[in-house]
């Protein structure tokens, strides 16, 4: 075993750092609310498939979190140069919306799995902000956004380049 349970002030502090309230954390993890007030006050131990639920969730927003970083710069010749951020994907959807990223991958070997998925990502965000904004809170899980529809074009440009399309 070796790993201590998680402290209530570990919980408290997860939470937060989670950005949830304790009736969201109530609602996510599928308790009563006086459960997490008992487990935040000390009353009750943290069950260990919390402890690892929670740990797991702050785990992937630090893996997200370091994956989002923008691109360093290196020096060239003296002169410093930004990396080359790669094509940019376009994708437009069923619905009419359409997203642009950036995707770094090399131009002559266009990666249009990672586009797709990308831009099915930016469409779920585009969602969950409209959500908040909608119902001035926001949605307490990821997997709530629902399915994307349909990509319906793509392509990828680079410096005013079209460097493929997909209907």
């Amino acid at each position: 075993m070796g790993k201590t349970a998680m402290t209530a002030g570990q919980f408290k502090e997860a939470i937060e750092k989670l950005g949830l309230t304790l009736s969201g954390a109530a609602v996510l993890l599928d308790v009563h609310p006086r459960t997490i007030r008992r487990w935040a006050n000390r009353e009750r131990a943290i069950p260990g498939p919390v402890h690892k639920f929670l740990q797991h969730l702050m785990d992937a927003r630090a893996k997200s979190a370091k994956a989002t970083r923008a691109p360093k710069a290196r020096k060239t010749n003296g002169k410093i140069k930004a990396r080359g951020v790669g094509p940019t994907f376009t994708a437009e959807f069923a619905d009419g919306v359409t997203t642009r990223m950036s995707v770094f991958t090399a131009p002559e070997k266009l990666d249009w799995a990672r586009g797709e998925r990308l831009a099915q990502m930016a469409w779920q965000s585009r969602w969950r902000a409209q959500y908040h904004k909608r119902n001035g809170r926001a949605a307490l899980i990821d997997t709530v956004a629902p399915v994307p529809p349909a990509i319906v074009s793509a392509r990828f440009e680079q410096d005013g380049k079209m460097l493929g399309t997909r209907p």
